[in-house]
């Protein structure tokens, strides 16, 4: 950025925040005072920018192997095809795929993280099993829901920014532990046959 620039660029953002300040309606009355909306504020810096030749405030797009705070539901399904290419969204927020042929359920929750999640039904709730299970094992855990369905799920948190490669890692891992507790379920259930 040229000298010259920084100067008129400088002085406008002067100008906008004075601008501001009277729009702000300060009153030396000392009657309270009715404030200029944020979204106002920012256009009027939006047009400084503009005059100026900056680019809009909008964030550039996000170069790939960078590490992200949120990802967009496209770019987690993208992840998820990588694992079940008939993997989808569910709606915004969720999507579906499927591993070991079990429908894992994944919560795009945003800047919280994402959650993996796979639904188990009709086995009895066996609080030696999912105690024992969520007191030896790390990363992802066994619960059970009031209708006693049980939860076997694992959050993937994305503070501080991780990149997609780390997320897939997290999935790789969610997949491992599952075949394990998938095998170990197993065993509680009654044989086939009924013996």
């Amino acid at each position: 950025m040229t000298t010259g620039r920084v100067w008129v660029l400088t002085a406008g953002l002067l100008a906008a925040g004075a601008f501001a300040g009277v729009l702000g309606g300060a009153r030396a009355d000392g009657e309270d005072d009715a404030r200029v909306p944020d979204t106002e504020v920012e256009r009027a810096f939006e047009t400084i920018r503009r005059a100026v030749g900056l680019r809009p405030a909008e964030a550039e797009p996000t170069p790939a192997g960078a590490p992200r705070t949120r990802l967009a539901d496209e770019e987690l399904l993208t992840v998820l095809k990588g694992y079940d290419p008939k993997a989808s969204v569910d709606r915004p927020g969720r999507l579906m795929c499927t591993l070991h042929e079990q429908t894992i359920l994944v919560g795009n929750e945003g800047e919280a993280g994402i959650r993996l999640v796979h639904i188990l039904q009709g086995i009895k709730p066996n609080p030696t099993f999912q105690n024992g299970w969520n007191n030896q094992r790390r990363f992802a855990s066994v619960s059970v829901d009031e209708d006693g369905d049980w939860w076997f799920e694992q959050d993937i948190p994305l503070w501080g920014g991780v990149t997609t490669t780390y997320v897939s890692e997290c999935i790789d891992l969610f997949q491992e532990l599952l075949a394990i507790y998938l095998e170990e379920v197993s065993a509680l259930l009654p044989p086939a046959d009924g013996n």
